[in-house]
């Protein structure tokens, strides 16, 4: 065999050899959408001014909260072991467990002037302030982050998740 020959083999088997690498790796990478789960939905089309819903998720509780403007927020907050997980000054670090929280409101009707809080029994100022955010998701504290925006797409009758 001539160096010619071998030159091409050699080349040859290279490109089979990243073929049989590349093609499983990038069909890996394309979504399949058929076995995806849907997104999930959050029906608004009852939701008023003044108004708040709380959806239910695997790790999180999503509020998505029509403000007295008319203005939706949606923001995301972890849950598991039956306890909102608040930050304990940035949503990446949650350290604060609180099995009541939410949105002041009576009945589903939000409170004015009220703000997003834990309740557990009295711990102090400093805890009351800084695990306290405003509907418009302010925290009205000193330290710690605003509230968590969930990533969605909102459309006239739904909210759909972008990530759950």
């Amino acid at each position: 065999m001539n160096r010619r020959n071998l030159q091409i083999l050699l080349v040859t088997l290279a490109l089979a050899g990243l073929t049989v690498v590349a093609v499983p790796f990038f069909a890996s990478r394309v979504t399949d959408e058929k076995n995806r789960p849907p997104r999930p939905r959050i029906d608004i089309t009852e939701l008023q001014p003044g108004s708040f819903i709380e959806e239910k998720l695997q790790t999180s509780r999503v509020f998505v909260l029509r403000n007295f403007d008319d203005q939706i927020h949606v923001y995301t907050v972890p849950f598991w072991n039956g306890a909102y997980w608040l930050p304990e000054f940035d949503w990446v670090h949650p350290a604060i467990a609180c099995a009541n929280f939410g949105p002041d409101n009576t009945d589903g009707v939000l409170t004015e002037g009220g703000a997003f809080r834990c309740r557990l029994p009295r711990y102090g100022e400093f805890f009351s302030r800084e695990h306290s955010w405003s509907f418009s998701g302010e925290n009205l504290g000193y330290r710690t982050a605003d509230m968590k925006i969930a990533d969605y797409e909102i459309d006239e009758n739904a909210v759909f998740l972008a990530h759950w």
